[in-house]
């Protein structure tokens, strides 16, 4: 294996996102901003370019435009003869590594994440977000063991430095208060309106579950490493149980970049808004190659990388 693509997750939308792409290719963005108005009826194009950026976070709109900005920056690469041999999703993104595999569709993919998004949204139970970065992994590991006293959850690991702890909003200030002093250690809250990946999130997942139950999804032309489990699957079934715990359980990415680690990938394009998962590859010990697209000129060095035989 060669090369693989992944997806950045829901906290990387912005307003103005994917315009430098779609001023130079308006015909790729263009064909995907009118599958979402023909499917959601929603103008995510105005969204994205010019709305608030209220509008851009709320949950059912930031996961259709992650997705979007995604797939079409996919596409745009696999017209330059860059196509992975494995693909890989944090979280939402995993919807985008689905398309890439052509399990789904995109028509499929962004009704299917717009209803996971509506889900999360209309959740009862709503709590808080808490990103945790410590200089040592032997301090986070303490961290994420000791939260379970505080009755909170583990959202995400995402680097050996780098997690997210989840769940009621009184447990996750009083982690807050625990950790907010502590030497090589720093948190901060995540701007989100629910807890998600914890057990708060029940509710949305028992819902969604219905939806991709019922789903078409293809067995995917390349493996697809999976949210839960961290192992690479072209199983159906594997990944349908795997879109649906992603709403309560953690996100093993640390698990997931190992894994490629493991494969001897040469290449890692992070396919997407901003270079989120580029910047936490830099705490790993053997440091992964990631190329990130979060700008147009940032993509043209890959496709010149290619051209050139570098890449």
């Amino acid at each position: 294996m060669d090369t693989a693509f992944v997806f950045p997750g829901q906290g990387t939308q912005y307003i103005g996102m994917m315009k430098d792409f779609y001023v130079k290719y308006p015909h790729i963005f263009d064909e995907l901003f009118e599958e979402v108005a023909d499917r959601l009826h929603i103008d995510l194009k105005k969204i994205c370019f010019s709305g608030t950026e209220q509008e851009l976070t709320s949950t059912d709109i930031a996961q259709p435009a992650i997705l979007l900005h995604s797939v079409g920056i996919q596409r745009l690469l696999e017209s330059e003869g860059i196509s992975p041999d494995i693909t890989a999703g944090h979280s939402v993104g995993q919807f985008s590594a689905l398309v890439t595999a052509k399990a789904l569709t995109f028509s499929e993919a962004v009704q299917l994440v717009h209803k996971r998004g509506v889900f999360m949204k209309n959740t009862t139970e709503t709590g808080k977000m808490l990103a945790v970065v410590s200089s040592q992994s032997e301090i986070l590991q303490e961290i994420l063991i000791d939260a379970k006293k505080f009755g909170v959850d583990i959202a995400a690991i995402n680097s050996p430095l780098q997690a997210v702890i989840s769940g009621h909003e009184r447990n996750i200030n009083e982690i807050y208060k625990e950790l907010e002093f502590k030497k090589g250690v720093k948190v901060n809250f995540l701007k989100v309106s629910h807890a998600f990946h914890s057990s708060l999130m029940a509710e949305a997942q028992n819902n969604f579950s219905i939806y991709v139950k019922q789903s078409q999804i293809n067995r995917p032309i390349i493996p697809i490493i999976l949210n839960n489990t961290s192992l690479p699957s072209t199983e159906v079934e594997e990944i349908r149980k795997d879109l649906i715990k992603q709403c309560t359980d953690t996100v093993f990415w640390s698990a997931a970049v190992k894994q490629l680690i493991s494969l001897q990938i040469k290449n890692i394009i992070e396919v997407g808004p901003k270079k989120t998962l580029t910047g936490l590859a830099r705490a790993f010990q053997m440091k992964p190659k990631f190329f990130p697209t979060e700008s147009f000129v940032a993509y043209k060095k890959i496709v010149k990388k290619r051209k050139e035989g570098t890449f």
